[in-house]
């Protein structure tokens, strides 16, 4: 069970940086970041379900050790000298919700959501994202002047800017 646990914590990691690699990029302006962006958190939501797969897999290699044990301990009959792999092991399902795979899997569901809304975000999908003017071929002007005060805050430092956008 350690070593499966290992496995996923490596998942969780690598998924956990490419999706700050995916927000990192989709502050950016450039159009050339959109693609990418839009591809890291495709690659996310592939790395949370290969993930998933993969410790559905794990969980099956862990079952088949765990009855091949207890046939090798009826056969030798062991009766109260077996040997439990897990506490919960012959528990009820509803006492198990809180079983280990069951929460790993609802931690890389919510991954994969995060990671395919925020492929629809970057794509223009969904989200209805504001166009970035540079995007769209309009240009910026800003100008910004400084007014007299007479206290000076850091809250009102005296500097007025103003942004127009023409077509």
């Amino acid at each position: 069970m350690d070593l499966n646990w290992r496995r996923s914590q490596a998942y969780f990691v690598l998924c956990a940086a490419v999706l700050a690699a995916s927000f990192a990029l989709l502050s950016n302006n450039d159009r050339v970041a959109d693609v990418l962006v839009v591809l890291a958190f495709i690659a996310s939501l592939v790395i949370t379900g290969l993930a998933a797969v993969a410790g559905h897999t794990q969980h099956q290699y862990y079952r088949a050790a765990r009855h091949r044990k207890l046939a090798l301990e009826r056969r030798l009959g062991l009766g109260e000298f077996a040997l439990e792999t897990t506490p919960g092991m012959g528990s009820s399902h509803l006492r198990r919700f809180g079983r280990v795979t069951t929460l790993q899997n609802l931690a890389f569901g919510m991954l994969a959501i995060v990671s395919a809304s925020g492929a629809l975000v970057a794509s223009g999908l969904f989200g209805g994202l504001v166009d970035n003017p540079v995007q769209t071929g309009k240009t910026v002007e800003t100008s910004c002047a400084t007014t007299a005060r007479r206290v000076a805050s850091p809250a009102s430092p005296g500097i007025q800017c103003r942004t127009v956008i023409r077509p």
